[in-house]
């Protein structure tokens, strides 16, 4: 369409015209990826500490550290005391899971639902260990900052 102003002629352009512009449409997208907007992003470190005081004498304490490169996480560490007879395997896979997961909230959330079924099917999470892991399980979540402070991650479910 043209408009004439005061002699003067313009046209509009469609800047995501394929004809006009040939493979703009192609640049669109990879502006628009995950590897674009967050895979280029520079290094960075999360730190929380946590405690649960259910066992005022003895209260479980964690530490996690979580470091991001490139939009993954590129490690994760754990410092407990008094994780009340878990498994070390357990820091193990939950670790192992975790390395190389893209920092996004629905990988998260997957990624800790199958290292919870993993936990499952080697009988560390029991009657006994259950109330701590799913706690550990929350510490990492809360740790990412992915999730609002309404608690919307209290309220997923990782089974």
């Amino acid at each position: 369409m043209i408009f004439l102003f005061q002699g003067v002629s313009v046209n509009n352009v469609d800047p995501l015209d394929e004809a006009q512009f040939p493979g703009v449409s192609k640049h669109a997208e990879e502006l628009e990826s995950w590897d674009w907007i967050y895979g280029r992003t520079p290094p960075f470190k999360i730190q929380r500490h946590f405690q649960k005081g259910e066992n005022k004498t003895q209260p479980s304490m964690l530490h996690i550290e979580l470091d991001v490169t490139k939009g993954k996480i590129s490690d994760i560490t754990f410092n407990n005391l008094n994780c009340h007879g878990v498994s070390g395997q357990c820091f193990v896979d939950l670790k192992m899971g975790l390395v190389g997961a893209q920092f996004k909230k629905e990988e998260l959330l997957t990624t800790l639902a199958d290292v919870k079924r993993s936990w499952i099917e080697k009988s560390l999470y029991d009657a006994k260990t259950f109330g701590y892991l799913d706690w550990l399980l929350s510490c990492v979540i809360e740790s990412t900052c992915l999730f609002s402070s309404s608690g919307d991650f209290k309220s997923t479910n990782l089974s």
